[in-house]
């Protein structure tokens, strides 16, 4: 397991890694570490017209046959190929797609839900900026293979908490333990950051009233956009609570800001946070590798992002690990238990804080999120501003 050390060279080497590991995932016909990939070069049909379809190739890994499945609704043109595709070992194929198109890969065959093996969504300018912004880079599809694949297999191990550094967090006489994962940022767990029944009562508070779906607009990069799949995404806005019914919600962000300070991140707990969220995750869902903020920024602006709480209320029987698949050069992994939460800072290293919800493939995961800024007030609430803390109007109350 990683030690919570990191010294300034090797975030540096974290950084360039993270660089060459987006670098290499566009490159054609680049080594299958798991088993499959894709890849499409150039636009293909009806360019002129504004649908951006591509012919995207799908190449399979040298260990094993697997079924290509690709949504129902997904374009086909006979010359280039059509429908699901069983390919063997190294065998590839082509079919059109689009950005944001789901493809699902399977063991076998068949496409039977039991030997599922990936889903990803066909991504085009996630980490464009990253890559210098080249506009050729931003139009070519990513298979998040090292960034969310290996990660995410259930055969890479879950980080080991056993021996690490705690930091002791006080909340009104409880103590907390933050277990350190990583320093610079830092990344932490924190078992037991719920108490049993408060997760069962935000349910309750959101089936009241209490919530309401949340935007696509709030938060811009949390919660949102094609690469998040999900059964359930709610926000419990300030205006929707009740003074009573606000206690709660209230309590859990005063916690978070708790560990934040603890950590040495300046927070505090007030109606111009961010609401919280609740998010539910059936199976297959996942959120592939994004930042909550910007990736490349240096330091937010007064009112931006400077820290993430994951609670996990409820923890799949399988899979729906939180994955820093390249933070300081190295993967962290963290297994979702119930009452735990996972804090994670990105006041500096965004870069670092890349991570991945790994698809749920069995049973539920339930998660409420915080997400906290710095300087928030009356004067700057944080609907006046986007995560990096520039002033923006959303149009969200």
């Amino acid at each position: 397991p990683r030690r919570a050390t990191a010294t300034a060279s090797s975030r540096r080497a974290g950084r360039v890694g993270l660089r060459r590991l987006l670098v290499a995932a566009t490159v054609a016909r680049a080594r299958a570490v798991v088993d499959v990939q894709s890849f499409a070069p150039a636009c293909h049909y009806n360019c002129d017209k504004g649908e951006n379809l591509y012919v995207a190739e799908f190449t399979n890994g040298p260990k094993r046959v697997v079924t290509l499945s690709l949504p129902d609704d997904a374009p086909c043109d006979p010359s280039v190929g059509c429908g699901n595709a069983t390919l063997a070992p190294l065998e590839s194929c082509t079919r059109l797609a689009h950005r944001g198109m789901v493809v699902t890969w399977y063991a076998g065959a068949d496409a039977v839900p039991g030997a599922f093996v990936e889903r990803t969504t066909l991504t085009t300018d996630r980490f464009a900026p990253l890559l210098g912004g080249d506009p050729k880079i931003a139009k070519q599809f990513v298979f998040l293979e090292k960034l969310h694949t290996v990660p995410c297999s259930e055969t890479t191990p879950a980080t080991v908490l056993e021996g690490l550094p705690t930091v002791p967090v006080d909340d009104a006489g409880r103590r907390l333990n933050a277990t350190v994962l990583a320093r610079e940022p830092v990344v932490a767990v924190i078992p037991n950051f719920a108490r049993p029944h408060e997760c069962d009562a935000m349910a309750s508070l959101a089936d009241r009233g209490g919530a309401r779906t949340r935007r696509a607009t709030e938060g811009e990069w949390s919660h949102a956009g094609e690469a998040f799949r999900r059964q359930k995404g709610l926000v419990f806005a300030w205006d929707l609570l009740t003074n009573a019914n606000a206690s709660l919600p209230l309590r859990l962000l005063e916690r978070a800001t708790k560990v934040a300070r603890a950590f040495e991140l300046d927070v505090e707990a007030s109606v111009f946070q961010e609401p919280v969220n609740l998010v539910e995750y059936g199976r297959y869902d996942a959120y592939e590798p994004h930042c909550d903020v910007s990736c490349t920024r240096d330091r937010p602006l007064r009112g931006g992002r400077v820290g993430t709480i994951l609670l996990y209320c409820s923890a799949p029987e399988l899979g729906g690990a939180t994955a820093f698949p390249a933070h300081g050069g190295e993967m962290l992994k963290v297994a979702p238990e119930a009452g735990s939460a996972v804090f994670f800072s990105y006041d500096r290293g965004a870069e670092d804080s890349l991570h991945a919800g790994c698809a749920v493939r069995a049973g539920t995961k339930r998660v409420v999120s915080i997400f906290l800024r710095d300087g928030v007030d009356a004067a700057l609430p944080w609907s006046a501003v986007d995560v990096d803390g520039v002033v923006a109007d959303f149009g969200v109350p």
